[in-house]
């Protein structure tokens, strides 16, 4: 299989399970429901600059597809992923804000400051 096809059935899988959403998390258990709420803020926080072998296509569907759930009101009133959503978005923010440091001058000053206070903050 080529990697083109492989991304064609990528994008109907997640096109799918997020029209029939309402269904099938009735039936998903907590680590399911968790999973698709990674995909949903990695959707949104892909770059367009992407751009290896029509991934660019992929990732620009999978973010539309993620900001049309994001406008959807009845989005946040499904029970199942209300219960985490709060808590899969700050674990996904902190990964990200842990990723930036990770990719900057860490011997800047002001990093070792928000490093210090963000273990800080998190001990207490």
């Amino acid at each position: 299989k080529d990697r083109s096809s492989s991304c064609i059935g990528s994008e109907s899988l997640w096109s799918s399970l997020v029209q029939s959403l309402g269904i099938w998390i009735q039936y998903s258990d907590s680590f399911h429901v968790d999973l698709f709420l990674v995909w949903f803020f990695s959707a949104l926080c892909q770059s367009n600059n992407i751009s290896t072998n029509g991934t660019i296509q992929l990732h620009h569907t999978d973010k539309a597809t993620a900001v049309s759930l994001l406008r959807d009101a009845s989005f946040y009133d499904i029970h199942q992923l209300s219960a985490s959503f709060f808590t899969i978005a700050i674990k996904f923010a902190m990964r990200h804000v842990i990723g930036t440091f990770d990719s900057i001058d860490q011997s800047s000053e002001t990093v070792l400051m928000l490093r210090k206070k963000l273990s800080h903050g998190v001990d207490q």
